[in-house]
């Protein structure tokens, strides 16, 4: 006997958007809306066997591509918290601010320039934030202007193309070193450049401190040299001790030394290389290696 099962049907860009994962994931409309819906039709969770009822309540909780634009939570997900890609998204952001008419339009605008920035700011932050989607972003918003955390962060995530470009378009709103510090201009933060050496950018690590921006008198810390152990970015170990003598000079007057850190976490080829720069071997090291 011959069944024909015929072609199966091409899945489509509204039957993904129709997807669980992404409404309740990306638009965030979950049981809560869900729950509110079958209160409205009132009838209990259990009794929603009706195909009529059924369908009735997934048209109250499906929402139109205008009522997504309105949405700050939408925003703040899509660009903040999942980094997608600029393509997407634009489908789903206003295209411009609402009019102001009144002092209550004008406290709106403030709120929605607000999320703006704060949403391209989270967005710098991601792991997986492009430049390419920033510069759409930021098109889209030319009010924004990148807060001390996000570069920070940033360079934690070795996003070394979209720093070089805050640093040309932003100078003056890149983070400030010290209070003492601020007439000398020297913007970039300690923490910037341990979080750029923890990264295992190298190229990030030596744009940061040839920065006339970044003070390297000051950067006495033990923090760069100590994360790039940990991660075990040997080539920003060797250059840390070639160019920035303060960092290795700091860390070895640190109790806790970088060779019983790369002990500890098995780093052969970074043990080597403090043994090569005459790293302090301390008894916690020998201990670390023997346990």
């Amino acid at each position: 006997m011959f069944h024909y099962y015929g072609r199966k049907k091409k899945s489509t860009i509204i039957d993904v958007l129709k997807s669980k994962v992404i409404t309740t994931q990306i638009f965030k409309r979950d049981d809560k809306d869900y729950q509110l819906s079958i209160e409205r039709l009132k009838i209990g969770r259990d009794r929603v066997n009706n195909l009529e009822a059924q369908k009735i309540l997934k048209r109250m909780i499906r929402y139109k591509g205008r009522e997504i634009n309105n949405s700050v939570d939408v925003q703040d997900y899509m660009i903040a918290k999942f980094a997608m890609p600029y393509d997407y998204i634009k489908h789903y952001l206003p295209s411009t601010m609402h009019q102001i008419k009144d002092w209550y339009d004008d406290v709106n605008e403030h709120f929605q320039v607000y999320h703006r920035t704060l949403a391209i700011d989270r967005y710098v932050q991601h792991p997986n934030a492009t430049l390419d989607t920033l510069k759409k972003l930021i098109d889209w918003h030319p009010s924004f202007k990148p807060s001390n955390v996000s570069v920070e962060k940033a360079a934690l995530q070795g996003h070394i193309e979209i720093i070089q470009y805050l640093d040309t378009n932003y100078p003056l709103h890149l983070p400030l070193h010290i209070p003492l510090h601020l007439d000398q201009h020297h913007i970039y933060s300690l923490n910037t450049f341990h979080n750029a050496a923890k990264s295992g950018c190298l190229e990030l690590v030596k744009f940061i401190w040839s920065s006339p921006r970044f003070d390297q008198q000051g950067a006495k810390s033990h923090l760069a040299i100590y994360g790039a152990i940990e991660n075990e970015h040997l080539q920003v170990v060797e250059w840390l001790y070639k160019h920035a003598p303060s960092t290795q000079h700091a860390a070895d007057q640190w109790s806790f030394s970088g060779m019983e850190l790369a002990c500890q976490n098995d780093h052969l080829d970074v043990i080597q290389s403090l043994d090569k720069h005459k790293s302090t071997i301390s008894a916690g090291a020998i201990y670390t290696l023997c346990a």
